[in-house]
C-alpha cells in the first residue's frame, strides 16, 4: 500500500513552487518553462520512490520509474502545447 496522499501533495508543492517562481516574469522562453518543469517533476517522482523504499513499500523500482520520468518529460512539451498550458500559469490567476 503506497501512502495515501504523497503524490497529491508533492505535486501541489511542485505547482506552488513554480507558480511563485512564474508570477512576477512578464516573458520566459520554453526551455525555460520546461527545464523548471522537469526538475520538478523528477524531483516529484524520485522523492516518491525514495519514500517508498524507506517504508518498504513494494514499488516498481528505479529503472521503472526513471522511463516513467523519461517518458513524461519527453511528451510534456506536445501535451502542454495541445493544452495552451505554456502561458506563464495566469489561469490559476484569473480564478480569483
Amino acid at each position: 500500500m503506497r501512502p495515501p496522499g504523497l503524490m497529491s501533495s508533492l505535486t501541489v508543492l511542485g505547482l506552488y513552487f513554480l507558480k511563485r517562481k512564474f508570477q512576477n516574469q512578464e516573458e520566459t522562453s520554453l526551455i525555460f518553462i520546461w527545464s523548471n518543469v522537469a526538475i520538478c517533476l523528477t524531483l516529484i517522482l524520485l522523492i516518491c520512490y525514495f519514500v517508498s523504499v524507506l517504508l518498504f513499500i513494494p514499488s516498481a523500482g528505479l529503472r521503472l520509474t526513471s522511463m516513467e520520468i523519461i517518458m513524461t518529460l519527453a511528451l510534456y512539451p506536445i501535451f502542454s502545447m495541445l493544452v495552451g498550458s505554456f502561458n506563464n500559469l495566469e489561469g490559476a490567476e484569473a480564478e480569483r
